[in-house]
């Protein structure tokens, strides 16, 4: 098979790029990094294809963003002449607009354009226009490729709109300056995992790691690259050291004392000495940047005591002792630098809220739950219906398509595309406005403003398509522009300022207060057998008074929304009185008034929310 080594210059040497074969018959480059083949697809009428083919597979491989750069310059530099050739033999170039010259100027035009850009690039902050497409997806005329991808999210995961954008923006926030953090919190079988998994199956899935009950040495051991202090791996150093003293041990048995014996046991000594000087120096990196970590229950206490401080961004790299046990070496001490900051999802169905670090979870995290309605348990129930007993052609009609999956994986493809190599520069014009109409008469109101800031710097730059620019030409500085419609979405999807769960804030809102302001405001306060009958005939689900109590009202009372005291009418009960009177839902209103046949309800509710 013909092969072509394009040659390294001295910019790449020594970046654990070993070499880069193109392989004409099959339109490909090898690039060995780190000794293992990378393989590029080569589209020959075009460089920005090939350049979008050669960053997809890349990216996670190379840190730097330099050595990235350089390495596209020699394939542009390597495939030159085979597009000149392709060009010259009458095929159609995606840069020309003719026959014979025009196509070969082209060729040679694109191998130009790509090093006089990239300096261009390093100064304003994103890649140049010939790495991506401008319409790479014109099945999508409106060019909302987010609200594509949410849209078929919802496909199979029913009445939960909410949920679903906090999911999707915060999986898209792990290619930004600031990633966000989501906890999802809800009892058994409502429902957290699913809306995740289904979510991120449109996200690459070299994105995503889903954490179990997994240890800290296992993510290392997944996760985990050895470099030494120059950040260059070496394992295969490691290994080809490791290998040369076996030999020369292995040589060395049963021999008597002769030159070549004692030449070999200093070279094994010195081999020995190499080995520990390089163990000496060796650390483990673990790369969390541009992931998103999904905590599927509540990680370990060693783990999340790893992870918290890049949750709470204090400092994008960390190096921590890490004491491993091995039968060769026994008890050892190794470092382990984690790096980045990923984006992270935290799924759980126990009530954390006891915990002696759920403070910490609250402070580092957007905590919300899934809706736990009557009409998502029977679309629900639909949808199950469908997929068990329908044909697959009739499923590809009635729920969601290939087509459509491919298509939403394209579009997300296109979207972190443009977050990894479009600046993230932007301009909120009415962010002071904002930051003076939020509440601010407590601690969580603080923190709910950082949340809805947060979704607000996600939100237009994963939008960006659709947003205004501003650019400073002086300073070659682009900015996004923040429009009312992304503040609308933050605010509709950070509903809840207290970080409290969504379906215990309704427990407050439309069992707890609803009950007291309409039976009990001039008697003694309510007890838990009451509000459990609330909650059963607003959700049809059963809760007894030692749940409601646990679950639901613990919570609500370490954050100031309910107190508890003995009861005036019997002492051997508590009762229980809301302390703040919360923004009730309107829609949400008329689904309780019409559940609830009490007149005196309904008249009273309408009265306390106009």
């Amino acid at each position: 098979m013909n092969e072509i080594e394009f040659p390294l210059n001295e910019a790449v040497r020594g970046k654990n790029i070993q070499k880069i074969v193109y392989f004409p018959d099959l339109k490909k480059v090898l690039i060995w990094h780190d000794n293992k083949p990378i393989e590029v697809d080569v589209d020959l009428k075009s460089m920005s294809k090939t350049g979008e083919n050669y960053y997809l597979v890349m990216n996670d491989a190379v840190d730097s963003k330099t050595t990235m750069e350089n390495v596209l310059l020699i394939l542009s530099d390597g495939l030159a002449p085979y597009m000149y050739e392709f060009a010259k033999n009458g095929n159609d170039y995606g840069y020309g607009d003719g026959d014979g010259e025009d196509r070969i100027t082209a060729a040679i035009r694109t191998t130009t354009t790509m090093e006089e850009a990239l300096p261009t690039s390093k100064k304003v902050g994103s890649v140049p226009g010939p790495f991506i497409d401008k319409e790479p997806l014109n099945e999508i005329p409106d060019k909302d490729y987010a609200e594509f991808v949410i849209n078929m999210a919802r496909r199979t995961i029913k009445q939960e709109n909410s949920l679903v954008r906090q999911i999707f923006y915060t999986a898209m926030s792990k290619d930004t300056a600031e990633p966000l953090n989501l906890g999802i919190h809800a009892p058994t079988s409502e429902g957290k995992t699913w809306p995740v998994i289904k979510t991120l199956e449109f996200f690459p899935a070299e994105d995503i790691q889903y954490i179990g009950k997994m240890s800290t040495m296992t993510l290392v051991r997944q996760r985990g690259i050895l470099v030494d202090s120059n950040n260059q791996r070496v394992s295969d150093k490691l290994r080809q050291l490791r290998k040369e003293i076996r030999k020369l041990k292995n040589k060395g048995k049963g021999k008597g004392k002769t030159n070549e014996v004692e030449a070999d046991e200093q070279k094994l000594a010195q081999l020995e000495d190499e080995l520990d000087a390089l163990l000496e120096d060796v650390r483990t990196v673990i790369n969390l940047k541009g992931k998103v970590i999904v905590f599927l229950e509540p990680p370990k206490p060693e783990l999340w005591d790893l992870l918290k401080p890049f949750l709470s961004h204090d400092k994008e790299e960390i190096e921590y002792p890490f004491v491993e046990t091995n039968p060769i070496e026994g008890i050892v001490t190794k470092k382990v630098v984690v790096r980045g900051w990923p984006a992270c999802i935290f799924c759980s169905a126990k009530d954390e809220s006891n915990w002696p670090t759920w403070p910490e979870i609250v402070s580092r995290f957007l905590i919300t739950s899934p809706n736990m309605i009557q009409k998502k348990y029977e679309e629900s129930n639909s949808l199950t219906a469908q997929t068990k007993s329908l044909p697959s052609f009739i499923k590809q009609h009635v729920i969601i398509s290939d087509s459509e999956i491919e298509l939403a994986k394209k579009c997300v493809r296109h979207l972190i595309r443009q977050l990894q190599t479009n600046n993230h520069e932007l301009w909120i014009p009415y962010g002071e406005y904002l930051g003076e109409a939020l509440k601010a008469e407590k601690g969580t109101d603080s923190r709910a403003a950082k949340r809805i800031f947060s979704f607000l710097n996600v939100i237009p730059l994963v939008k960006a398509d659709l947003r205004p620019k501003l650019t400073i030409t002086k300073n070659h500085i682009t900015m996004t522009v923040a429009t009312l419609e992304d503040l609308n979405e933050a605010l509709s999807i950070t509903q809840n300022y207290a970080g409290i769960p969504t379906n215990k804030m309704d427990f407050f809102k439309y069992d707890l207060y609803r009950l007291y302001k309409t039976e009990k405001l001039n008697e003694d306060g309510l007890t838990t057998k009451e509000m459990s009958e609330a909650h059963k005939l607003r959700t049809g689900r059963s809760m007894n008074s030692d749940a409601i109590r646990k679950s639901l009202l613990y919570e609500l009372m370490n954050n100031g929304y309910v107190e508890e005291e003995d009861s005036a009418i019997d002492k051997r009960r508590k009762i229980y009185r809301p302390l703040l009177e919360p923004e009730l839902d309107p829609e949400k209103n008329k689904e309780i008034a019409g559940i609830n046949q009490s007149p005196q309800f309904i008249t009273t509710f309408s009265n306390n929310t106009t």
